[in-house]
């Protein structure tokens, strides 16, 4: 149905409901020849007269009567359509699914929780661990809502907000017989690494660097172990004389672990960046700009609300 159809058929409603074609005019805002020609064009698209005059007005034909209810139940579906509909957090039971990793959770969840909580207690907020091809599928498809992580761009259909750049640090044993307080390059080279890398995620300029760090002197760096999660990651340097390289936030969610020391990585330019991915179709989807706003919120408090 075209849109002059469609306002044929509301025009039809009205003067149903008023049995006025001047109140008609009136309501929808058209000039009484715009109505009258609107009425002849209805009853030849009907072949039918439609309304006739009557000792109350305008009452309905046979046929129009007839059609009245499936036309009226269109413009009822359409309404429905074609309404804004708002999003009110408060009353929302919506779940709403994050592709994260575990870092990514243990920076994000606590005090995403604690705000969610407060405004939308009915909401549900579930995370999924998926490589970013995967979550990218999953976000077409409306299986996930947002993916966050140090994640390359998507693609064609996506947005993507940059969160922070973060430096990278060292997690090292306080009591480590080498490294105290402050590490170099070849010392940071020849320690004994454990990599943390969650699935499909990784840093390729910061790779990059380390290995042009490396071949510069003459070494590779010494990996002793690699993990997929951070679970344990903490009391594994703490007790043993391997060294890990993580984000400072990550870093800094270990500040008080018994034993534990940070070092600077000076040498590094790379930066860590988290990003926000989403799909177009729920850019301007209520629901998910204040998802997005409450994200931002939890990961920099002092970030400047999201643009849509």
């Amino acid at each position: 149905m075209t849109t002059f159809d469609l306002n044929l058929l509301r025009l039809f409603e009205v003067v149903m409901r008023t049995g006025s074609a001047t109140l008609a005019a009136d309501e929808l805002g058209l000039t009484q020849p715009a109505v009258s020609s609107s009425i002849r064009k209805l009853r030849e698209h009907f072949a039918d007269p439609l309304f006739v005059f009557g000792s109350a007005g305008m009452v309905l034909t046979p046929k129009a009567r007839r059609i009245s209810s499936p036309i009226l139940s269109a413009l009822s579906h359409v309404k429905r359509a074609t309404a804004t509909h708002d999003f009110a957090p408060s009353a929302t039971t919506k779940t709403f699914r994050i592709s994260v990793s575990d870092f990514g959770q243990m920076l994000l969840l606590p005090d995403l929780v604690k705000s969610v909580s407060q405004e939308a207690p009915g909401l549900i907020l579930e995370t999924v661990d998926a490589p970013p091809r995967e979550a990218a599928r999953m976000m077409e498809l409306g299986d996930i809502d947002i993916a966050v992580g140090p994640l390359g761009p998507f693609g064609d259909g996506f947005h993507r907000q940059e969160v922070f750049a973060d430096r990278y640090v060292c997690l090292v044993r306080r009591v480590h017989p080498t490294i105290q307080g402050q590490i170099s390059a070849r010392e940071y080279l020849e320690a004994k690494h454990v990599i943390y890398k969650s699935r499909g995620e990784g840093d390729p300029g910061f790779e990059k660097e380390l290995e042009a760090l490396a071949y510069s002197h003459g070494l590779t760096q010494n990996v002793a172990m690699r993990l997929a999660y951070t679970l344990g990651l903490a009391r594994l340097i703490a007790r043993s004389d391997y060294i890990t390289t993580v984000p400072s936030r990550l870093a800094a969610l270990y500040e008080n672990y018994p034993g534990l020391a940070v070092i600077p990585l000076e040498f590094f330019v790379s930066r860590y960046v988290l990003t926000l991915q989403w799909h177009g179709r729920v850019h301007r989807d209520p629901a998910h700009v204040w998802l997005r706003a409450k994200v931002l919120q939890a990961l920099v408090p002092d970030r400047p609300p999201l643009s849509v």
